[in-house]
């Protein structure tokens, strides 16, 4: 058998359509495609082919996406997945039903690290102690707002080229315009912040373990 490559795990009956293909069992069905020959780049136009094909399965119902280039062996391989971990494809599906991802990257250009070469070393324990603070700053600020909103959260502060904070949140549907107007609310009243919020994409963030072993 040919090699498949996964686009997500979905319930059951699987909305395929366009070359695609769906492996099925109990209520759930991994939607698939024939792997192409050779490695498949990753350029930007493949990895917007594959996320339209993820969004296309989101409008239909749940959905656990896979990551770009996920292959197996052949379908079997897929079954075989399916009915190993249904329980867990089936626990993480419940989760993300009838919610999405929203994303957020907020900058505080001024913010940036003062770090010199012939820093001391108490000169660099109060750096990393006003870094720290900062990124507590940003925290109760900006980021614990939008994560009353949200049902879940991860967010990775940065500190160069300067202070950001990038987050992910997984928003009820009906809670993605409450959503974005407190984001709006926030880049306004922040003092010297840039932020933008994107999406709502597939919740590739809240989907627990990889789709494949």
């Amino acid at each position: 058998m040919s090699a498949v490559y996964l686009y997500g795990i979905t319930d059951r009956p699987a909305p395929v359509s366009d070359g695609l293909r769906a492996v099925e069992l109990d209520s759930l069905a991994a939607v698939y495609a024939p792997a192409a020959s050779g490695e498949q780049a990753a350029t930007e136009e493949a990895l917007w082919a594959h996320e339209a094909v993820v969004e296309r399965l989101l409008e239909a119902g749940p959905v656990l996406p896979a990551r770009f280039r996920t292959l197996l062996d052949d379908p079997a391989q897929l079954e075989d997945e399916l009915g190993r971990r249904k329980q867990e494809f089936r626990t993480a599906l419940d989760f993300v039903r009838d919610r999405v991802e929203l994303g957020v990257r907020a900058a505080w250009p001024e913010r940036r690290p003062a770090a010199r070469s012939d820093e001391s070393g108490s000169a660099y324990l109060a750096r990393k102690l006003s870094e720290r603070q900062a990124a507590a700053l940003a925290a109760g600020e900006l980021h614990e707002p939008l994560a009353s909103i949200a049902v879940s959260s991860a967010i990775e502060i940065e500190h160069a080229p300067c202070l950001a904070l990038v987050g992910s949140y997984l928003v009820e549907r009906d809670e993605v315009d409450a959503f974005r107007a407190e984001a709006e609310r926030l880049a306004e009243e922040i003092q010297d912040v840039h932020l933008a919020c994107t999406g709502p994409w597939p919740p590739y963030t809240f989907t627990g373990s990889s789709v494949t072993a």
